[in-house]
């Protein structure tokens, strides 16, 4: 009988050893899921954040003048505001140092952004300066409310 109690108590303790093991695999599976879990939410926020999203295409009214540094108004002309990566521009003819801005007939304003500043007129242009989005020096923001913008001009650089 001794024999088979020491048999029994050596099942007992195999026994209890399984069961611990099984709850050790069943802790650390439960933290490995709340693991996996975990960071499979964060990689999802991540994502939302780097997947580029539309650019809002919303016109906000751009209006203004185009003058020499001098105070003269350019009497006519072109006016546009390219964006720095070239995909959009807004357009306008200058007339008597006025413009109001439209990216096509329907949609007068233009969105909010960076933009370059490019005018062709008359002027004295001696080093193409304004002529173009890559040698302007000229650059403007559009925000989201009625814009008003003042072009100055220098003729002599």
């Amino acid at each position: 009988m001794g024999a088979d109690r020491r048999y029994n108590a050596g099942m007992d303790n195999s026994i209890q050893e399984t069961q611990k093991t099984s709850s050790r695999r069943w802790q650390f599976s439960i933290a490995g899921l709340l693991v996996v879990t975990t960071a499979a939410a964060l990689l999802a926020g991540l994502a939302v954040w780097l997947i580029p999203r539309p650019r809002d295409y919303t016109c906000h009214p751009v209006t203004g003048r185009v003058v020499l540094t001098d105070g003269t108004p350019i009497q006519e002309g072109v006016i546009e505001f390219v964006s720095p990566d070239l995909s959009l521009f807004a357009i306008s003819e200058i007339t008597n140092g006025q413009f109001q801005l439209a990216i096509s007939s329907d949609d007068v304003g233009c969105p909010v952004g960076e933009y370059l500043v490019v005018v062709s007129s008359a002027i004295p242009n001696p080093h193409g300066r304004y002529d173009s989005p890559e040698t302007t020096d000229i650059v403007v923001v559009v925000k989201r409310k009625k814009n008003e913008f003042v072009i100055k001009l220098d003729p002599a650089e």
